[in-house]
């Protein structure tokens, strides 16, 4: 596993034990706070065309959650866009706006997570510019 997807594997263990599975009325500027319930609200949007060895280490980012929280999260392409949910984790995707333009900022072999919270979405973007 390449050492930036350990250190993303790590934060998304900590967020998800802070901020997840489905989001209470409170939230204040990036933080959401949340309470854990039997089903997870929020889908793993990513890019379904991308190389094995990446949709690989998105996966495990899935597979983190499921054993820190015991949730299961759907699979979404991020291509459909008519199946947005109100609660995402967006995991570089270049063809959502909060991802792009995140991605975008980072140089080189650097990664952010970053939540977005909107009146009427909750995101937790996650990119990383590199091999």
């Amino acid at each position: 596993m390449k050492p930036y997807i350990k250190h993303i594997l790590i934060c998304i263990a900590v967020l998800t034990s802070i901020l997840f599975c489905s989001c209470a009325n409170e939230n204040d500027s990036q933080i959401v706070i949340a309470a854990r319930v039997n089903g997870a609200m929020f889908q793993l949007v990513y890019n379904t065309d991308v190389p094995e060895d990446e949709r690989a280490d998105i996966l495990s980012i899935r597979s983190a959650i499921m054993d820190s929280c015991g949730v299961s999260l759907k699979l979404m392409d991020d291509f459909l866009t008519e199946e947005e949910s109100n609660y995402e984790i967006i995991v570089n995707s270049k063809r959502r706006v909060e991802s792009a333009e995140l991605l975008a900022s980072l140089s080189e072999n650097e990664y952010a997570i970053r939540t977005v919270v909107t009146d009427s979405k909750t995101s937790i973007v996650i990119v990383y510019n590199g091999e």
